[in-house]
């Protein structure tokens, strides 16, 4: 049933949602696609959507001659009332400011005049570090979108044909509500030792994407050089100081408490990496408390959606041998899984789940997906040893990581997938070699008809997570422990060791502050990697991927409630004992 927020009487608005990636990626995102579903159902609305277009990449966006068009309408992104960006991912910033102007809209919001519809950014990457993105958007809405899109609509909607920036301060008191412009930001220094932060109170140069004569400003090394050299170089200043919210006042992410009572389902196309599947959302956030992971911090707290509302939504939705994707962070906690997967197995459906526990040990489960059609499976270890699992709060055994493997040979997966993480805080050589270790155990308990393959991924500090203060590994060291893997994986194991310069790339881009900017502006329209844009402004590389001093503030840190950061300072602290 269509729902009613926006004022009756006006004629439709157009509403652009965009994803900065192709638009298979987008249509098998599940936030993408709830975010459609609820724009959809708004009387009033004609949702348009652009994406990406096929044959680019981020180092080579070939957008068209002709400029960006919206789906189905084909129309600029100009001439919307209102565009919606869905952030899921570092690595897609610098499509942002090509896509706006691909679209016919300045990139950066304080270029923006009357006539230009708001550009609104939303998504995991939002709840996680936005400032990066800050200088293209006029609003964040930092919270999960069942529970912040229609409050924001329909004050949106209620403030509609007002001036820019009366439309913005009308958003100001809406919760979870981040207005870039209004606030004073922290930027990191460039001091040689741990990273820390001053206060600026301007954005940073707009002019500097155009012009290689133009330079953005350079990090600077205190706080008299911050704001002369802020200043220096601002085409816009946020505002007077006086006027501008602290960077240090809170915004509270806005979590959805309707999972209870409302399951999430959307059905994606063929076109997809996951399609066609009906996509089926266990639970929203994740019971365990891996230091690592910054998802599971932003979706807090664990939420399930009660096995008979799943099947009630299934029964009615599915098709004939349609395949099922069981979808949650950590799908193998869901509590009724059991009755779910039996359920589902009799209506005639593969199924399909995003992952297992490394130590997963409820056969029934598997037998079921194994049993209506799945091959694959997949668990993530993420490391060799006991001690180090421990550490990045992981806790579980080789022992029990064994047995799970056998568990899953004996009830029939052809191909079984692991993920491993190298260059971890506290990672010793035995851990590395543990890895082959227990990948060679791990052959040993599988048949031979079962594959077995091992991606590795280089750690990256993630903010919001206690290791958000801990260095990356340096390159070297990277290339080296994965040498050392390398030999240690024995044969029978495929061996994927993904990208360290890409993983470096992401880090760069996770802890970055507000002046990357002009940076990913001038990065989009020159094809230019993030360390080479580094270069060229005089800064250095390392300082950036190194460890972070405590009692700095973070770009990052109104997302952190006082609360969150005494836990998180703890838990950082207490991996520090644990390792000595």
């Amino acid at each position: 049933m269509s729902r009613e927020i926006l004022p009756s009487g006006g004629r439709e608005v157009r509403v652009a949602l965009g994803f900065p990636s192709y638009r298979n990626v987008a249509e098998g995102n599940l936030g993408f696609q709830i975010v459609t579903g609820i724009l959809r159902s708004v009387r009033g609305i004609q949702c348009e959507q652009f994406y990406l277009p096929e044959g680019s990449s981020h180092s080579d966006l070939r957008l068209p001659e002709g400029g960006l068009r919206t789906v189905p309408s084909g129309r600029s992104l100009a001439s919307m009332d209102l565009v919606l960006l869905s952030l899921s991912y570092e690595g897609d910033a610098v499509a942002v400011p090509a896509l706006l102007e691909a679209g016919g809209l300045p990139a950066f919001a304080g270029e923006r005049r009357a006539g230009h519809p708001l550009v609104v950014g939303g998504g995991a990457l939002v709840m996680i570090n936005p400032e990066p993105l800050a200088p293209f958007f006029d609003l964040f809405l930092v919270g999960e979108a069942e529970a912040i899109l229609e409050p924001f609509l329909a004050r949106w909607g209620a403030h509609l044909g007002e001036g820019r920036e009366a439309l913005t301060d009308a958003m100001a008191e809406l919760r979870g509500a981040l207005l870039p412009a209004k606030r004073a930001h922290w930027i990191w220094s460039g001091d040689k030792g741990p990273l820390r932060a001053e206060v600026a109170t301007t954005m940073p140069d707009t002019r500097s994407w155009r012009s290689a004569d133009d330079a953005p400003a350079r990090h600077p090394a205190s706080q008299e050089q911050a704001d002369s050299a802020m200043h220096r170089s601002a085409s816009h200043p946020i505002g007077p100081a006086k006027q501008l919210v602290s960077p240090d006042i809170p915004v509270r992410s806005v979590p959805w408490d309707g999972i209870a009572s409302q399951p999430s389902a959307v059905r994606v196309p063929e076109e997809t990496a996951l399609g066609p599947a009906y996509l089926l959302e266990l639970a929203r956030g994740c019971p365990r408390r891996c230091r690592f992971c910054a998802p599971r911090r932003v979706y807090a707290p664990w939420r399930e959606c009660p096995s008979e509302l799943l099947l009630e939504r299934a029964r009615a939705d599915l098709r004939p041998g349609e395949t099922v994707g069981l979808m949650s962070l950590s799908a193998g906690d869901y509590t009724d899984l059991e009755r779910l997967t039996g359920a589902l197995a009799g209506m005639d459906v593969r199924l399909s789940i995003s992952s297992l526990p490394a130590a997963f040990s409820r056969e029934r489960v598997v037998k079921d997906i194994v049993g209506s059609g799945a091959t694959t499976l997949t668990i993530a270890p993420e490391t060799g040893t006991d001690r180090l699992r421990a550490l990045i709060g992981k806790p579980m055994g080789n022992e029990a990581i064994l047995r799970s493997a056998s568990m899953l040979g004996r009830c029939g997966v052809r191909r079984l997938r692991t993920y491993f993480i190298i260059g971890l805080p506290f990672e010793r050589e035995e851990d590395i070699a543990g890895i082959g270790k227990l990948l060679a155990s791990m052959r040993e308990e599988l048949p031979s008809g079962c594959s077995l393959s091992a991606t590795v991924n280089a750690f990256v500090p993630k903010p919001r997570t206690p290791f958000q203060w801990a260095p990356m590994a340096p390159l070297e060291q990277l290339r080296d422990r994965a040498r050392q893997l390398t030999k240690a994986v024995p044969r029978g194991v495929r061996l994927r060791i993904k990208s360290f310069r890409e993983a470096r790339r992401q880090a760069l881009l996770a802890r970055g502050d507000v002046t990357w900017g002009p940076r990913l502006a001038r990065m989009a329209r020159e094809g230019m990697r993030p360390e080479a844009a580094l270069r060229e402004d005089g800064i250095e590389l390392e300082p950036l991927l190194g460890s972070i001093r405590l009692d700095s503030p973070l770009p990052w840190g109104y997302l952190i409630g006082e609360d969150d950061r005494t836990e998180l300072v703890r838990d950082w602290q207490e991996a520090q004992a644990q390792a000595r």
